[in-house]
């Protein structure tokens, strides 16, 4: 869960200094994209509190964990339906392939066991 939340900020650092990880320079796409870092945000620090409480074996990192997982799936869910929509996966780019990864992880289970105090 950490991992992810890192993640997350690594990829929002990259887009808005190096720009690596755009796949596009697209005026409309970077609308779109420029609305996701208020919630990927929210989702990283779901993540981020998750695992730290998860750590410390505290009951709090269940429902967080699951709120970060199910903010997830929608945020992935709605980058897959943008770039299906714009016929981005015909082009597969580096760009596309991070994008990708990141939406997929979505499908991903995250397995932990809590002992409450």
């Amino acid at each position: 869960m950490g991992s992810v939340a890192t993640g997350i900020a690594l990829y929002w650092l990259d887009y808005f200094t190096a720009g690596h990880v755009r796949s596009s320079d697209d005026p409309s796409y970077i609308a779109f994209e420029n609305a996701f870092p208020a919630a990927d945000g929210l989702m990283a620090a779901s993540f981020a509190v998750s695992a730290w409480q998860l750590t410390r074996g505290r009951s709090l990192a269940v429902p967080l964990g699951i709120a970060a997982g199910g903010a997830m799936t929608f945020l992935g869910a709605m980058d897959t339906l943008w770039n299906i929509e714009h016929g981005n996966y015909r082009r597969m780019t580096t760009e596309i392939a991070v994008e990708t990864g990141a939406s997929g992880h979505a499908s991903l289970p995250v397995d932990g066991h809590v002992r409450p105090r």
